[in-house]
């Protein structure tokens, strides 16, 4: 009970991102109080494909707001990859990725998805 009146009194909510459309490069939409340690794309057969870390300590999944693969939040730097200004490698027809968010007080939000027909298609 007393957590729940505390969510009520702080504005807790349950961390998500979603695939928010088809598109490729894909976007996502990040929900959630949680601080961020930090944001990837990666696929089984490279690794990490794309890495960001948030500019400060306070970073919310919800300053991250909607991210599109390749544009860099401007509370984000870009580690992977690390030359300044190099894009990530575009995603490749046919092959399955994740995308997910490391953050501090809770699991890492992620999800699965693949490129298939040239569009982005969510997995399960």
């Amino acid at each position: 009970m007393v957590w729940a009146l505390a969510c009520v009194v702080t504005g807790c909510s349950r961390p998500k991102i979603v695939l928010v459309s088809e598109d490729v490069p894909p976007s996502f939409k990040l929900t959630g109080s949680n601080i961020v340690q930090h944001f990837k794309i990666t696929n089984e057969k490279s690794g990490q494909l794309w890495l960001l870390y948030p500019k400060g300590n306070d970073v919310s999944l919800s300053d991250l707001g909607t991210i599109k693969y390749g544009s860099v939040p401007a509370c984000c730097y870009q580690s992977i990859p690390n030359e300044k200004g190099t894009a990530p490698p575009p995603l490749k027809e046919g092959e399955s990725y994740a995308s997910g968010a490391v953050i501090f007080d809770d699991a890492p939000v992620v999800v699965k998805f693949s490129i298939k027909n040239g569009k982005a298609i969510v997995q399960p």
